[in-house]
């Protein structure tokens, strides 16, 4: 799977298109197939290394996106495969899949 990865601070140059593990689901998370995600200020901060709470590098920052559950956690009833959803995640939303938790994902009408 392919992913936005930075490996060290900086400006959007920091940012490698790179091969990196399949995400895997825990008990209440779901994996989504990602479609859209956002450019918000924490994103920016975080790379730059200004957000308040550094993060361990290397990293794939993108706190929220869009796209289609692939998989669920063995506990999740709310989600299943194949529906869509926006959710928000500490960090991994620039990558073809993310994981989020299942509270953190609304379901996203088919219209």
């Amino acid at each position: 799977m392919k992913a936005a990865v930075i490996h060290e601070l900086g400006d959007e140059n920091v940012f490698r298109y790179e091969e990196v593990p399949e995400p895997m689901p825990r008990p209440r998370q779901v994996v989504i197939q990602v479609k859209a995600a956002s450019i918000n200020r924490g994103d920016l901060d975080r790379r730059q290394g200004t957000y308040p709470f550094p993060a361990k590098l290397p990293l794939v920052i993108g706190w929220d996106v869009a796209g289609t559950v692939v998989a669920v956690g063995s506990q999740v009833s709310e989600r299943h495969v194949g529906q869509r959803v926006i959710a928000a995640m500490p960090q991994g939303g620039y990558a073809e899949k993310a994981v989020a938790s299942v509270g953190a994902t609304v379901p996203l009408p088919d219209n």
